[in-house]
């Protein structure tokens, strides 16, 4: 009946081996932001250009010459 609960909190962990999980964490941690920080440097650049682009689509579309292709 002694189990942990959101009203009685299990024992805290011992200092070694809180230490550990806090180095493997960290270790696991330290390879997935490098990936992260590449993406989202990458987005920085990527998503306001495909924003640009796409606003400028949308302001040239009335201009380009389609030929006047209508119903014959």
């Amino acid at each position: 009946m002694d189990t942990p609960s959101e009203f009685q909190p299990a024992a805290p962990a011992s200092p070694e081996l809180r230490q550990s999980a806090f180095l493997s964490n960290d270790v696991r941690r330290g390879r997935h932001s490098r990936a992260y920080s590449r993406f989202v440097s990458l987005m920085k650049f990527l998503l306001p250009v495909v924003a640009l682009l796409l606003i400028a689509l949308i302001v040239a579309w009335p201009h380009i010459n389609t030929g006047d292709i209508g119903f014959r």
